[in-house]
């Protein structure tokens, strides 16, 4: 539940309000870049903006804006990936905002990669409980304050394999509270916040041919993150995280996408750092099913329709629980959906999505930069 640049999601948008926003985000698109989707990617830099207009109960209304800078070198192929700069920025009336930057950087013609994401946010939120059953009578309101940072860097080993190291420091608050709930009191750790550090090996194995939106390839992710008194963290827990995606070309310019991800905690989990079924499928809410472990897996296909709009349709299934091997097939939770993209920078297949994701408590909309996995 940390400030990963992924949760700062713009949900609950309003449709008018989004197709006005898009139609004020076409004209800063370079003509040059629209006139042909299948232009190679060119030396230099690239931009994208996307201003964001929303209103939910939680928030009243707000305003915000995306940026998205990508760069070229001058002997960069079209299948390296650029040099990638995201921004992303909220803020409400009610003076709650959400900040990230999330850099990722090649260097040295590729050898070094370096990705890191800084992010302050203050913003209202959800909770049901522990689990993976909990009822919707058990809702109940918080706002989550604070700063994160995550770096991860690795250096190539051999072709597309890579091994590094990840850090991850975060220092949650919860300046408002519902008296009496879970989250007042200390049945739950880290319930009155604190500070987590943690630190540990990666190994990456990645054939994807584009970062953004890949056509063909695989990328398979492997950490293990220690949190302890040795770097001054509150909390004394360990994460192994697994993350799996595959990316075929199954018909002209009709790609199925799939990922498979499992994160297992052990320890003193704060609750900062428990794992949300809905930061992973679209069609939950993002606290709607939260405990320290997750396994999740989906698909998606997608598929042009006319000019720069794609279209998608996607299916998923996951559960949360105590440890990975408390998961069970019959309590899987299942998720389904549809939506649209616009290809905003085509040199980069850079793309603005909208996404309709259906679960078991209602639909939930989503409105973003770049594809969800």
């Amino acid at each position: 539940m940390s400030g990963s640049i992924r949760r700062i999601a713009v949900r609950h948008l309003l449709l008018p309000i989004q197709l006005a926003t898009l139609a004020l985000l076409l004209p800063a698109v370079a003509p040059a870049e629209a006139e042909d989707p299948e232009t190679a990617p060119r030396p230099g830099w690239t931009r994208a903006i996307l201003p964001v207009v929303f209103s939910t109960p939680e928030t009243g209304f707000g305003f915000g804006a995306g940026a998205l800078l990508t760069y070229r070198g001058e002997n960069q192929s079209a299948e390296e990936r650029p040099q990638s700069l995201p921004l992303f920025g909220l803020y409400t009336v009610k003076n709650q905002m959400s900040i990230a930057l999330a850099p990722d950087l090649t260097l040295a013609g590729g050898i070094w990669r370096l990705g890191f994401e800084i992010s302050y946010q203050k913003f209202p939120l959800r909770f049901y409980g522990i689990g993976n059953d909990t009822p919707d009578a058990a809702e109940e309101e918080y706002t989550l304050e604070g700063f994160s940072f995550a770096i991860r860097a690795s250096r190539r080993v051999t072709g597309a394999f890579r091994s590094g190291i990840a850090v991850d420091l975060k220092r949650p608050s919860y300046p408002e509270k519902e008296p009496g709930g879970l989250l007042d009191g200390r049945r739950i750790p880290g319930a009155n916040g604190g500070f987590y550090a943690g630190a540990g090996p990666l190994i990456e194995w990645d054939t994807r041919d584009n970062l953004y939106f890949p056509t063909r390839g695989s990328r398979l992710l492997l950490e293990t993150l220690f949190y302890g008194d040795a770097l001054g963290s509150d909390l004394g827990y360990q994460r192994t995280a697994v993350d799996l995606r595959h990316y075929r070309s199954v018909l002209d310019d009709v790609v199925l996408a799939g990922q498979a991800i499992g994160v297992d905690r052990a320890g003193a989990v704060p609750f900062v750092d428990h794992a949300q079924l809905g930061d992973l499928l679209r069609g939950l809410y993002a606290g709607r099913y939260v405990d320290r472990s997750v396994l999740a897996g989906q698909l998606e296909l997608r598929y042009p329709l006319i000019g720069r709009f794609r279209g998608v349709v996607f299916g998923g299934i996951g559960q949360v629980a105590r440890r990975l091997g408390d998961t069970r097939l019959d309590a899987m939770k299942g998720t389904a959906g549809a939506g649209l993209r616009f290809v905003l920078v085509p040199r980069e297949r850079i793309h603005i999505r909208f996404d309709v994701g259906v679960g078991p408590h209602g639909a939930e909309i989503y409105f973003q930069f770049s594809e969800a996995f």
